[in-house]
């Protein structure tokens, strides 16, 4: 599906321009199988593909299938692809394990 399609069938469904996409703070997370998502699949790929949205760690272009969080407003504020995600998980795992342990 073309982004003209994908901007038609939102623009028809909203009844206005691509603004109401980023006129909201919204969410999405994706972790192995489990997806939280404030926005519909629609909106999250033409927001992708018009602000060609890049990781924050890596600086990978991100489409759906390796998006892992994303967050925006009137911007995007924070965008991390899938394996990052994954790493800063860990990472705060590590962290917090550390902390744990050193308070004891």
């Amino acid at each position: 599906m073309s982004f003209k399609t994908l901007y038609k069938i939102v623009r028809h469904l909203r009844e206005g321009s691509l603004k109401l996409l980023i006129n909201r703070k919204k969410r999405f997370l994706k972790i192995g199988r489990d997806i939280y998502s404030e926005i519909s699949e629609i909106e999250l790929s033409i927001l992708l593909t018009v602000h060609k949205v890049r990781c924050n760690m890596c600086n990978i272009y991100l489409t759906i299938r390796n998006l892992g969080y994303i967050r925006f407003g009137k911007t995007v504020e924070l965008a991390l692809c899938d394996k990052c995600l994954r790493d800063y998980i860990e990472y705060t795992k590590e962290v917090m394990k550390e902390a744990v342990a050193s308070d004891r």
